[in-house]
């Protein structure tokens, strides 16, 4: 039987399936809520603030639109930067969320409005792919972008600190606490950023049943509804 973490990786693919045709109407998805470490990593490295116990994750079809439109396949629009994007990356959205290697708070970006973190994961050729999320101030996470770059993860940290120089930060001596490393001794106490079990529901607060991408549908599917709990 599939885990709500596999569930969690087919929805996002089908996601992607349907922003490749259009299909799909641009508004958050939840995919996970932050575990409290993760909301006490985040803190730890930046500016971040939490109003309430329970923090989310969720994705946007525009997002998505944005990773298929320059960094997927034949669509990529940098390749001398990195390898296009396959379904296999799309997928491993969760997983790179769940447990990156290596975390960076880039701090707020008066653009976005937003604190920004980079999500690195390296691959077996030594490149990274990089996942790109915002902070919001209604305790949530949202993507913003992913790509594959041709950088080690240790130049990608240094090429990014060195563009934080002359912040606030570096002048107090905190830039290096910018970077979360998942592989360290006390990253090791990390398992897991992501929580599964209290967003992931396919009844609503009506009893009625919903497919992957929150339709009604006639009945229940026994391998993948559970029970409404409470969140919407």
């Amino acid at each position: 039987m599939k885990t709500l973490k596999d569930k969690t990786k087919g929805f996002i693919l089908s996601l992607f399936n349907k922003v490749k045709n259009n299909e799909v109407v641009a508004k958050d998805y939840l995919i996970a809520t932050l575990t409290p470490y993760a909301m006490e990593v985040l803190k730890n490295i930046s500016a971040i603030q939490f109003r309430y116990e329970v923090a989310y994750v969720a994705i946007n079809p525009s997002e998505l639109k944005h990773i298929f439109d320059r960094h997927y396949q034949e669509n990529e629009k940098a390749t001398h930067q990195g390898k296009p994007l396959t379904d296999v990356e799309i997928e491993a959205i969760v997983d790179i969320l769940d447990k990156p290697d290596k975390l960076i708070s880039l701090g707020y970006i008066k653009k976005h409005q937003a604190e920004t973190y980079l999500f690195l994961k390296k691959k077996e050729d030594n490149t990274t792919v990089i996942v790109e999320i915002f902070g919001s101030k209604n305790n949530k996470l949202r993507l913003k972008t992913m790509y594959n770059s041709i950088k080690s993860e240790d130049k990608i940290i240094e090429d990014e600190l060195k563009s934080l120089l002359n912040t606030s930060d570096n002048a107090s001596g905190l830039l290096a606490q910018r970077v979360y490393d998942f592989n360290s001794s006390s990253g090791t106490k990390i398992q897991h950023f992501l929580d599964f079990t209290k967003y992931f529901r396919w009844q609503n607060k009506l009893g009625k049943f919903l497919d992957e991408l929150g339709d009604v549908v006639s009945k229940a599917d026994p391998d993948s509804h559970t029970p409404y709990n409470g969140l919407k």
